[in-house]
């Protein structure tokens, strides 16, 4: 069976990101490395780590990659790289260790291909590494809206446990810890796409899962996106955000997680509900016929 993979997108300025997410450039600095004839980035494939196999260094020494080089010098500095995708596919980020590159894409009729360019440059707030990133759509819920994504937050999460939220544009909304230990990942479920799940963002650190409820979560980051915008206009403070609306399971059993998935809202089938209470009941004995329902969380580690 053969299969074909087709380009959906390509990234205008690919050694500006490279730069950037390396330490080479700062966000001040708003040179883009783009070819003035062309548009495409004036550096040659190998920048990705694509070169050619004759490129490859054959010879019998090898050389010690300095230490802080960064991304500029590590054919396989994506690998390591946290990266995410809006699921409409006109928000790309890409994060390493400290730095956030923020893309936005347009469509390209002659190529029929999206193409991102850089929107902005972020730093991760007092220092502390990215672990892992989630472009969120949101919408209205307002009964005249279209359905469509009225803007993009782009969620951070941080080796310290914090969530960063921040406006496609790359400014920042707010920032609460969520728990101790590093973020693992971040995940929405939606009723859009399956009605056995709820509104709901899932946080997984180290060793436990936190679930933010998605209405609550949506108001919070409209009342910040609104605040923020009547202080560009010239009034108004700063605001004050209470803490999310949130479940938080701690996993004691498993040493470490690595990965969580939120199923949905499940319920137990009438006979394994009566067996297992027989089994852990003196004599068998039976309580209570109701069949209990709850949210069924998979976890790998």
């Amino acid at each position: 069976m053969a299969c074909k993979r087709e380009a959906l997108g390509c990234i205008a300025g690919v050694q500006e990101v490279i730069s950037y997410l390396s330490g080479e450039t700062s966000s001040e600095d708003t040179s883009n490395g783009m070819d003035d004839d062309t548009g495409w980035p004036d550096s040659d494939p190998a920048s990705w780590g694509w070169g050619e196999e004759e490129a490859m260094d054959t010879s019998p020494t090898t050389e010690q990659t300095p230490a802080g080089a960064g991304a500029a010098t590590d054919p396989d500095w994506l690998d390591a790289a946290a990266v995410a995708v809006s699921p409409l596919g006109d928000v790309l980020a890409v994060a390493t260790d400290q730095r956030v590159v923020l893309l936005n894409g347009q469509w390209d009729s002659e190529s029929s291909q999206s193409r991102f360019t850089v929107s902005a440059r972020l730093e991760a707030p007092e220092a502390v590494p990215v672990t892992s990133l989630l472009c969120l759509p949101l919408a209205s819920n307002q009964r005249s809206s279209s359905g469509a994504a009225d803007w993009t937050c782009l969620v951070v999460g941080q080796q310290s446990g914090h969530l960063v939220f921040y406006t496609e544009d790359g400014s920042l909304l707010f920032r609460q810890r969520l728990h101790e230990s590093s973020v693992l990942s971040v995940s929405c479920s939606s009723r859009q796409v399956s009605p056995t799940v709820e509104d709901e963002l899932t946080v997984v650190f180290e060793d436990a899962v936190v679930m933010l409820d998605g209405f609550s979560l949506y108001q919070t980051l409209r009342a910040c996106r609104n605040q923020l915008a009547r202080v560009r206009a010239g009034g108004g403070g700063g605001l004050e955000v209470p803490p999310l609306a949130r479940s938080k399971w701690e996993l004691r059993l498993q040493q470490r997680l690595e990965t969580a998935e939120n199923v949905g809202f499940r319920s137990t089938a009438l006979f394994d509900h009566l067996l297992q209470q027989s089994l852990h009941r003196p004599g068998g004995t039976v309580s209570s016929g109701t069949v209990p329902a709850g949210s069924l969380l998979v976890t790998t580690g």
